[in-house]
């Protein structure tokens, strides 16, 4: 059996997917950490994959999202393979307050919408409704078991936290 390697589970805009390349050029053992205060799909951390980081975003869906990744793979991963497919469910699904959904049922339905919403983009109403429409097309398949363990393994040493970019960066960031 092959080991799976984490990789971003979600597609963000903003994602600093293409500058990859160019980003991990800057990273070295030397660091004593990696600190990353607009988290999105994280997919420099997954990239470098540090042994000690900060994750943060001041979107708590999101947070709340990579917090149950971290900590409920499997139970996540079964709600996610019961979730019905097509423009009828995705509606359905958008439709539900994440506040009246258990954790779990909460997080999976942030991973199934940015999954299946159009081009993976996360956009609110002034109510705080997400609102993004259906995409035939998808952004890709929902992550399998085997991937949200191997996520869930690289992030169970990592800090995740929900706030302003300017509160990590002036407490979490310091020399090396």
């Amino acid at each position: 059996m092959t080991k799976v390697k984490a990789k971003p589970f979600l597609r963000w805009a903003g994602s600093k997917k293409k500058l990859l390349p160019k980003l991990t050029s800057y990273w070295n053992d030397n660091f004593s950490r990696y600190v990353e205060p607009f988290m999105g799909s994280a997919s420099l951390f997954f990239s470098i994959a540090p042994s000690k980081a900060v994750l943060s975003d001041l979107n708590s869906e999101l947070v709340h999202t990579y917090c149950v990744v971290r900590d409920h793979p499997k139970r996540i991963h079964t709600v996610l393979m019961s979730l019905p497919k097509g423009k009828q469910a995705y509606y359905r699904i958008r439709s539900q307050k994440p506040k009246d959904l258990p954790a779990i049922e909460r997080a999976a339905k942030f991973v199934y919408l940015n999954r299946f919403c159009f081009n993976g983009i996360y956009r609110t109403n002034t109510k705080g409704e997400f609102n993004v429409p259906y995409s035939s097309q998808g952004t890709g398949d929902l992550p399998t078991l085997e991937e949200l363990r191997a996520i869930s393994n690289v992030l169970q040493s990592v800090n995740i936290r929900c706030s302003d970019f300017e509160t990590i960066l002036l407490k979490e960031v310091r020399k090396n």
